[in-house]
């Protein structure tokens, strides 16, 4: 099944979805939509949503109470999941791997992940403006020029994690609460852009492995509590 340039699809929180095969976003350009409306709207199996390469492929909600469940499935690829106006429920696995990057913007709903958000294959994720409840959760950049991108995010628990020659990147004011920061071989980069404002808090977090970095420091304040 395949959303074409253009086009939407709805889903409505009434329904029922298994997902065992591919659904594919085909974004050339204009925008290309999946909305989920009047409520959870739960997508089982173990199929995949693909998004194209491209940023205009999405994924968002009617309204800022909608949620999408993904209840052990595949997120892929590029474009925008929650566009402000969704929630997200992950149990499978959501992860950037196209040359334009996939954000997650929540609604105010926010993001629980207990499973995996990952970039992977040169691909950047961004986690942006809202609430990341990362219980049992990772969130991983894997593979060399891989970057997870955090910008006016707050990550409670779980793990961040990042493969030698991969990045996690701060760009904007986040919090990060209870969280374990796993880095073998590798380094944690926080990097504001020159000039801009950027402010990092980290509450009670655990480093196993790894360093803490501050790049372009202009404007940067690092806190740990």
């Amino acid at each position: 099944l395949t959303i074409e340039n253009a086009t939407s699809l709805t889903l409505l929180a009434s329904g029922t979805y298994a997902n065992n095969g591919t659904l594919s976003f085909a974004s050339a350009g204009n925008l290309t939509d999946l909305i989920a409306t009047g409520g959870d709207v739960t997508i089982s199996g173990g199929g995949t949503l693909a998004l194209g390469n491209n940023s205009n492929n999405r994924i968002y909600g009617s309204g800022g109470a909608d949620r999408l469940v993904n209840a052990g499935g595949t997120i892929r690829g590029s474009g925008q999941i929650g566009v402000g106006l969704l929630g997200l429920v992950n149990q499978g696995t959501i992860k950037a791997d196209q040359a334009a990057a996939l954000t997650i913007n929540p609604s105010a709903a926010g993001v629980t992940n207990t499973s995996h958000l990952r970039a992977e294959a040169g691909a950047t994720l961004r986690l942006s403006n809202g609430t990341f409840t990362n219980t049992t959760g990772v969130i991983a950049a894997l593979g060399t020029g891989s970057v997870v991108e955090f910008n006016a995010a707050t990550i409670t628990n779980g793990t961040l994690t990042s493969d030698a020659g991969a990045a996690l990147r701060h760009t904007g004011s986040s919090t990060f609460n209870d969280i374990t920061l796993s880095f073998p071989e590798f380094t944690i980069f926080f990097l504001p852009l020159l000039g801009e404002q950027c402010e990092t808090c980290f509450n009670r977090y655990t480093q196993v492995y790894g360093e803490i970095w501050l790049w372009n420091t202009k404007n940067a304040k690092l806190h740990f509590f």
